[in-house]
């Protein structure tokens, strides 16, 4: 009876704890709305998990497995298309390109490219790394300085036009 409320609830509750942070770093470091896709990400799972109970006993009757793996295939019948929904929404997230977001300081929307072959010789103005060949990075519209676009979403903007509080 424990064994099965453990699979019922909690194995469930943590799953989609892990999907949401997942889901939150994912968008965060693409500029995307992270308490969106944290959330669409989950209900997303969660609709599939229930048509999944709902399919399940019609899913056993067709294939009609021995007694002892039916709550196997029951199980199953759920999960697997909980996981595609959560792989889904993931996989969409990865898909969108990076967005750079508007600067807090000075209210400036960055320019976001691809690094280009030129651009190789350049250097991120806040994390010091060099640029590779189709990196997502952007162009302070101020100062025309380059950044990588998880580096100017984290920083909240050119560190160097910022303008003192």
């Amino acid at each position: 009876m424990l064994w099965n409320l453990f699979f019922a609830l909690v194995l469930p509750v943590a799953f989609l704890i892990g999907l949401g942070d997942i889901l939150v770093v994912q968008a965060r470091n693409r500029g995307r709305n992270a308490a969106l896709w944290s959330l669409a990400g989950c209900a997303a799972t969660l609709a599939a998990g229930v048509a999944g109970f709902f399919a399940a006993p019609f899913v056993v009757d067709l294939l009609k497995p021995d007694p002892q793996k039916e709550g196997r295939v029951f199980m199953l019948s759920i999960g697997v298309p909980a996981v595609a929904a959560a792989a889904v929404v993931g996989g969409l997230l990865r898909v969108l390109p990076q967005v750079a977001k508007r600067s807090s300081s000075y209210g400036g929307a960055a320019i976001t490219m691809k690094a280009e072959e030129w651009h190789i010789r350049d250097q991120c103005r806040a994390c010091g790394f060099y640029f590779d060949v189709g990196d997502m990075m952007c162009q302070c519209p101020v100062c025309a300085g380059f950044y990588h676009v998880r580096c100017w979403n984290e920083t909240a903007g050119c560190s160097a036009c910022a303008r003192p509080a």
